[in-house]
């Protein structure tokens, strides 16, 4: 057999959570890449896209761009111009301070809990709910108790949900989206998010999660 050559490999990290020694990491409100000794920041408000998931993407984004020789500023303008997939963590609009986010594609608990990480404490208003999948709910509770300010429920699956976080969170129930979107875009403060997010199927009210997300970001531009 003929002999292969071996080729070193670099060994980068990323994390959203704590700091590496080689790659990228996330620090506050900069995404830092460090390689050789050499730091390089950019804000993290460059990112059009919410939630830890798509910071992480992004910090690996950047490490793979950088193995492949792109400068900094190219990574930084696309950073601003990917507007992501749609329905999963969508900045739909901004109004009066308050943002709407669509991740209708977050039809498990898994999911909501993941998209959930990346916010302030205490600036949520998350809207949950839909045809049940089995969901342990019950899970979500301290991360709603930690980053919600109300959790509005729609959906087969409310009572469960309510049930589930009964004490973690205060629960308003909505029924359907038209009545969960009035309810906050009037109790919703500057700086807050209203989240769909919704850890359930979405057979009970709509065709699937796209039409779900759909009728979502037609209510909020319709403000």
């Amino acid at each position: 057999h003929a002999q292969r050559d071996l080729t070193p490999v670099r060994t980068w990290r990323f994390s959203a959570s704590q700091r590496v020694d080689e790659g990228a990491f996330l620090d506050r409100d900069e995404l830092v890449l460090r390689i050789g000794g050499d730091e390089r920041r950019i804000p993290r408000s460059s990112l059009r896209l919410e939630g830890t998931a798509n910071v992480e993407n992004a910090l690996a984004a950047w490490l793979a761009a950088r193995a492949v020789g792109a400068d900094d500023v190219s990574v930084q303008i696309a950073f601003g111009a990917f507007a992501g997939l749609p329905h999963r963590m969508v900045l739909v609009r901004e109004r009066d301070g308050v943002r709407y986010v669509n991740d209708s594609k977050g039809t498990n608990v898994d999911a909501t809990l993941k998209s959930l990480e990346g916010f302030p404490s205490s600036s949520v208003i998350l809207i949950l709910g839909g045809k049940d999948k089995a969901g342990e709910f019950e899970r979500m509770r301290d991360l709603v108790r930690d980053k919600t300010r109300f959790v509005i429920t729609i959906g087969k699956a409310a009572d469960r949900i309510a049930s589930a976080l009964e004490g973690a969170a205060t629960i308003v129930p909505a029924g359907d989206m038209q009545h969960a979107i009035e309810w906050a875009s009037k109790h919703a403060k500057a700086g807050e998010t209203v989240l769909l997010s919704p850890a359930c199927a979405s057979f009970d009210q709509y065709r699937n999660f796209e039409h779900r997300g759909e009728h979502f970001e037609e209510l909020v531009r319709n403000l």
